[in-house]
């Protein structure tokens, strides 16, 4: 998944940070842009579904991202008035059968 980002410009600067009420899969920086990253994966099969990668990112998981990015921000002393920040979501479909796999990218907006 890192390296999907990286092909698109980005630095990967950290994974899998844990904050008191949400987490944030991946944290990124593409042209002094930090990018706070969700990354959900699921079935091929699962493309319309009701259980689409897509459907998985709510109001409530876009809260918790915000609230960990937060955290990060005041973890890591970056100025959140002087930086600026986004809020990202890459769905993963995997087809099994084809050993191929998809990925499309979302700005999320709060």
């Amino acid at each position: 998944m890192c390296s999907f980002l990286v092909r698109l410009g980005y630095q990967v600067v950290d994974r899998n940070f844990y904050a008191i009420g949400g987490e944030i899969d991946i944290i990124a920086q593409k042209n002094n842009v930090w990018s706070f990253v969700e990354v959900k994966t699921r079935s091929i099969v699962d493309y319309f579904s009701e259980d689409s990668a897509e459907r998985a990112v709510d109001q409530l998981k876009l809260k918790k991202m915000f609230f960990a990015a937060k955290q990060y921000c005041q973890h890591k002393k970056i100025d959140l008035y002087e930086s600026e920040i986004c809020f990202e979501h890459v769905s993963v479909y995997v087809d099994r059968e084809t050993k191929t796999v998809k990925f499309k990218k979302y700005l999320l907006e709060l």
